[in-house]
């Protein structure tokens, strides 16, 4: 009887451990992630404002109103402005737009010196008048050119007569005027009918830009 129970707790252990062993075997553990699945964690989160259409710009927009070649068509349009609560201020713009050469001969002593030169320059057919004003008074203008090969080749011609002439650049600007408008202005301006202003200023030019980029070296009228 002994024997029976000892033989009947060694088949309990024994079906015990083999039981636990096949439920070892049966439970599934996770595959471990392939490398194209992994991700950074800078990948999963984009930098703020970047890429999110919802993200507006803070920074505030002006605006300027060009291509006014005349002083008095920027100041209707100015008047116009302000009639219907838009602020503006007239600025004017000189821009280089080119190089003149200009031809002269040197001052003399004195004016009568100056005259018996150019009664000559002139009996030979040279275009020339006397400076009367500045640091060049009493020399000889020849005259101004728009090509620097013009104004060498009448160098040349007044050195075969005797003349040794001299060559000054000057810069050639074009002077235009603009109206400049702050950012409550340039809202306010574009919540108007734009169109209409365009049709009464044809050579009206529209030009947004950081407010912080507003001209401050022109002249303000």
């Amino acid at each position: 009887m002994r024997w029976f129970f000892i033989l009947l707790m060694a088949l309990n252990l024994f079906l015990y451990i083999q039981h636990s062993k096949q439920g070892d075997a049966e439970v599934e553990h996770p595959a471990a992630p392939a490398a194209s699945d992994l991700r950074l964690l800078s990948e999963l989160k984009s930098p703020p404002g970047i890429g999110d259409p919802s993200k507006k710009s803070t920074e505030a927009a002006c605006g300027a109103l060009t291509g006014f070649a005349q002083e008095p068509e920027a100041l209707a349009l100015r008047r116009r402005l302000m009639s219907m609560g838009v602020e503006a201020r007239l600025e004017s713009v000189d821009a280089n737009v080119g190089t003149d050469y200009w031809v002269y001969l040197p001052p003399l002593v004195s004016r009568q010196a100056a005259v018996r030169q150019l009664k000559d320059l002139q009996a030979r057919n040279m275009d020339s008048y006397i400076i009367t004003v500045g640091a060049l008074a009493n020399g000889i203008s020849l005259g101004i050119f728009s090509r620097i090969g013009a104004a060498e080749a009448l160098q040349r011609d007044l050195e075969r007569i005797g003349y040794e002439a001299l060559m000054r650049e000057l810069a050639r600007t074009h002077r235009s005027y603009r109206l400049e408008l702050d950012a409550p202005g340039w809202r306010e301006l574009r919540s108007r009918l734009v169109e209409q202003l365009s049709v009464d200023f044809p050579s009206m030019q529209i030009q947004q830009k950081p407010c912080d980029r507003i001209a401050t070296s022109a002249q303000v009228k």
